[in-house]
């Protein structure tokens, strides 16, 4: 009943990049193992479980995810290390065969601290110590900085079976640690879009606007991207001055209670303070698959998400990264398209007419970009898709 497990997935978060990333690791596992049994455990507070419609291959499927608290992963390593008293948690690892981890997609580090490090350090020894086999799906690893977090994370690397990786940087990591590893590109690739009943207009750019760029609402980053609401306001004007329409694309938002970093309040205060015709706003409630869809209608996606960005280019839409963190280079270079990284961090106001000519040149050469999209998705699908 429990053969293959997966965790360290989410299919509701606001974050529609961590969502995106679920719901592909849990297509390609029911491809990949020809079976519908996939179990997803995921840890809150609240314990229960959870029922989600997902679309998938043509139709919604039920999808349970069964919510444990942090006490009982604990109890669970107990009782998978003395074999006695187990609870449902420990029962799960039991029958399984296989335990896949994402980690969020970039939390096996201890950049955001160890306490968030050790969390997923203690979840990766489930299978360890039930002798499961322990896959990481593809993901960034690393860095770690401290230590304790290099010390616990080549422990559980080096217990793993099998280890997927999606960016150079984490490759190289492994690398240095003689650790096995396969670069692969993120699971978020292999999500379907699902068709919303709304037109998008012909001859229309797509733009995610990054909350947590606009706001710097995070201390690491204050100061970094000062004029990045110049950049998106004035990449709006140039577009507009080339007669296309503009589409406004938030990817991690509430509508309800918008937190520090909402990409969908950022996005309204440009829509507001521009109120042209041509310019309009996802915002409403929709999710990742969704948003994927409205993202695939556009001609050109300038994006500051990254799984806004792997959207997409998954949907063979030529792409402009602006950038904040070395993760969009690796997966813009699963593309072939590493080229349109731009890193926005630290531009002065007076480099921003440079950098808007520089960032609208993909318009030169849409076809031939659109052509090399075109294959290298049939080439990941044929690669990744049958396991190889």
């Amino acid at each position: 009943m429990f053969e293959n497990v997966l965790v360290g997935v989410s299919f509701s978060s606001d974050n529609r990049g961590v969502n995106a990333l679920g719901i592909g690791a849990l297509i390609r596992l029911k491809l990949n193992n020809q079976s519908s049994d996939v179990t997803v455990i995921n840890f809150s507070k609240e314990e229960r479980i959870v029922e989600h419609d997902i679309w998938m291959h043509g139709s919604y499927q039920k999808v349970n995810v069964y919510h444990f608290s942090s006490k009982t992963l604990l109890k669970a390593l107990s009782a998978l290390w003395f074999n006695r008293f187990p609870n449902k948690l420990a029962l799960i690892i039991k029958q399984a065969k296989t335990i896949y981890t994402v980690n969020e997609g970039d939390s096996f580090s201890d950049i955001y601290g160890l306490k968030r490090l050790l969390f997923w350090c203690l979840i990766a020894m489930l299978p360890i110590i039930g002798k499961k086999r322990l896959v990481f799906l593809p993901q960034t690893i690393g860095p770690f900085n401290t230590f304790i977090g290099k010390m616990m994370s080549k422990y559980i690397l080096k217990s793993a079976q099998v280890i997927y990786v999606r960016d150079e940087q984490g490759k190289k990591y492994l690398e240095e640690g003689s650790i096995s590893h396969t670069l692969s590109c993120d699971m978020a690739v292999f999500m379907p879009p699902k068709k919303v009943l709304i037109e998008v207009p012909e001859k229309c750019v797509g733009i995610n606007i990054n909350g947590l760029l606009y706001y710097e609402s995070y201390g690491i980053i204050q100061g970094r991207y000062s004029h990045y609401k110049k950049i998106i306001v004035d990449l709006i004007h140039e577009a507009l001055k080339n007669n296309y329409k503009v589409l406004l694309v938030p990817h991690t938002y509430n509508v309800n209670s918008p937190g520090n970093e909402d990409d969908l309040k950022a996005t309204r205060e440009i829509y507001d303070s521009l109120k042209h015709p041509d310019v309009l706003i996802i915002d409403s409630d929709y999710d990742a698959q969704e948003l994927k869809y409205f993202i695939s209608k556009c001609e050109v996606f300038y994006g500051s998400r990254m799984h806004s960005c792997i959207a997409a280019l998954s949907s063979t839409v030529p792409t402009v990264g602006l950038a904040y963190s070395y993760k969009f280079t690796g997966t813009f270079g699963l593309f072939n398209q590493s080229q349109w990284v731009f890193d926005i961090e630290n531009i002065t106001e007076a480099e921003i007419p440079a950098f808007i000519i520089k960032i609208t040149r993909i318009f030169d050469d849409l076809q031939n970009i659109k052509k090399e999209l075109i294959d290298m998705k049939s080439e990941m699908e044929k690669k990744y898709l049958e396991g190889k």
